[in-house]
């Protein structure tokens, strides 16, 4: 990097982040559950764990489970620009999302704040859990709602 970037915000010691209780989410990208991964929380931890077409996701360097945080769901404008099938993606436009955290659910709208996404509520950055997170773009047709399935177990 060769400029120095604004630290996202994070939620103060203490605070817990909004929302209704969810214990895992699923994000479909596709027909084939191979490429829709499931994000289960585990609340002793306080994060989520990821795995898809029924395997857990491992760091390949450690072999540990892939943990996060925080897990930001957005929608953004998909094209297909060619006979491969691959996409053009807007990231610059913003538009709605979910964020989950603690084993909340947030709605939000994100915007692209010189090149960086961030998650707002209200009209104010929505704070981030200290930890890793995960960020999946899902295409605005059918939309984010259409795309997360969530359960409460």
């Amino acid at each position: 990097m060769t400029t120095n970037q604004k630290p996202l915000p994070f939620i103060k010691s203490g605070e817990e982040p909004e929302g209704k209780g969810v214990s895992s989410v699923k994000v479909t990208y596709s027909d084939n559950d191979a490429y829709n991964p499931v994000f289960q929380y585990n609340s002793e931890d306080k994060n989520y764990t990821r795995s898809a077409g029924g395997e857990q996701t491992t760091d390949k360097d450690t072999g540990n489970p892939v943990s996060v945080a925080n897990l930001l769901v957005i929608e953004a404008p998909h094209e297909v620009f060619d006979n491969e099938g691959r996409r053009k993606i807007d990231l610059e436009s913003g538009g709605v999302g979910y964020l989950f955290q603690k084993g909340k659910e947030q709605r939000i709208h994100w915007e692209n704040e010189n090149g960086r996404i961030i998650a707002l509520k209200n009209g104010k950055e929505v704070g981030f859990v200290p930890g890793k997170a995960w960020i999946s773009v899902v295409p605005d047709n059918p939309g984010a709602e259409s795309a997360i399935q969530t359960a409460n177990e």
